[in-house]
């Protein structure tokens, strides 16, 4: 990408103010953004011009990042504290990726993110935001690093939570001396994309760390165009913050096992993906909390589980039958449920959110 004339004046006149400024520049880590390794410490010195004065007030370290995503870029900025530990307050757009645009963005996010950190409360719950995974979604590392950056920011823009910095490194002096103020995540986030035919599915899961139980989340079907990716993660950051906030603690806790197929024709990661997906929709109904189905440890509080779901797809003939099967405690089959559907990926798509609908139902609840 060529340079624009006003785009060389402007980061010139940036390098010559800077000799004046005392501190460092702004770390931004570019992801195919198409600016020059001098361009890019250009910009992260314009940064640092914009951001010192909201500076002067709070204790924070400011870093992003900058990712080509399919035709767009991705500018995403964070706000840590250190003697939190945490990513108190965030910004992310999305522009065509053009160097007058990253300038733009770049004074846009310096804006917002000092009027974050001005407003910001004393404290918040706290999340651990793990990387997306894909399962056939056609992103590259760069991508899904840049997808993570834009999701993560959205769900702290969000102003119902901190997230726990996941770039924080490793022997700082600093970090080592003021570590006493840091405080557990509450939550840890998942977000997962499958192919599933020409369709891509978004799981987005929020488990509480201590009970190791899924206790929110949100399923979206898109396009597996990135730009279809990039809307549906932007609605679903600022959702599920909200249903992190809204979530009674008091409902059953249950154990959804894999997906088994018996002749449908869906792969490992298929199964994987509509397995995630309709966990997501039964989660998102209120009904009950399921079982974190990644658990990392045992604890002592976790609670108990009250029922176990097994879910069968089954072809005969051009049809295939999905059935669900709840159990008791004791492995008795207490509850049902049952759905046809056509053997292909739209059909059971369609057949799985009908499945979480109609278990959401007959567990108590009054789901969508």
């Amino acid at each position: 990408m060529r340079s624009s004339y006003l785009a060389c004046v402007l980061l010139s006149a940036v390098c010559w103010h800077w000799t004046a400024l005392a501190g460092s520049p702004v770390p931004i880590q570019c992801r195919g953004c198409g600016l020059s390794p001098a361009e890019l410490g250009n910009l992260s010195m314009y940064m640092h011009t914009l951001m010192s004065k909201a500076l002067e007030s709070v204790d924070c370290e400011i870093r992003g990042s900058m990712s080509k995503v399919g035709d767009r870029c991705l500018i995403c900025f964070f706000a840590r504290d250190a003697e939190l530990d945490a990513l108190v307050a965030a910004t992310r757009m999305e522009v065509h990726c053009r160097d007058d645009n990253l300038i733009s963005g770049t004074e846009q996010a310096a804006a917002s993110l000092s009027k974050s950190l001005q407003a910001r409360p004393p404290s918040l719950p706290r999340l651990s935001v793990q990387p997306i995974e894909s399962r056939g979604s056609g992103l590259d590392a760069d991508a899904l690093s840049g997808l993570t950056d834009y999701w993560m920011a959205g769900v702290i823009e969000s102003g119902k939570v901190w997230v726990v910095d996941p770039g924080k490194e490793k022997g700082s002096k600093r970090r080592a001396g003021r570590a006493k103020a840091a405080k557990p995540a509450e939550h840890t986030l998942r977000v997962i994309i499958t192919k599933v035919g020409d369709n891509c599915l978004l799981s987005f899961l929020a488990s509480n760390a201590e009970r190791d139980t899924l206790v929110a989340a949100l399923g979206e079907k898109s396009t597996c165009a990135s730009d279809y990716l990039i809307d549906r993660i932007d609605r679903a950051a600022i959702a599920l913050g909200r249903s992190l906030q809204a979530r009674s603690a008091s409902a059953p806790r249950v154990v959804v096992q894999p997906i088994e197929s018996r002749g449908s024709g869906l792969d490992a990661d298929a199964l994987s993906g509509l397995t995630d997906y309709l966990i997501a929709h039964l989660v998102a109904s209120g009904a009950v909390f399921v079982a974190n189905p990644v658990q990392r440890r045992r604890s002592k509080s976790r609670p108990a589980v009250e029922h176990t779901i097994r879910v069968t797809v089954a072809r005969v003939g051009p049809r295939c039958i999905l059935t669900s099967a709840v159990f008791d405690q004791r492995g008795n089959m207490v509850k049902g449920t049952s759905q046809r559907a056509k053997c292909d990926p739209d059909g059971l798509i369609y057949a799985a959110e009908k499945t979480a609908r109609d278990l959401a139902r007959v567990l108590g609840a009054a789901g969508p």
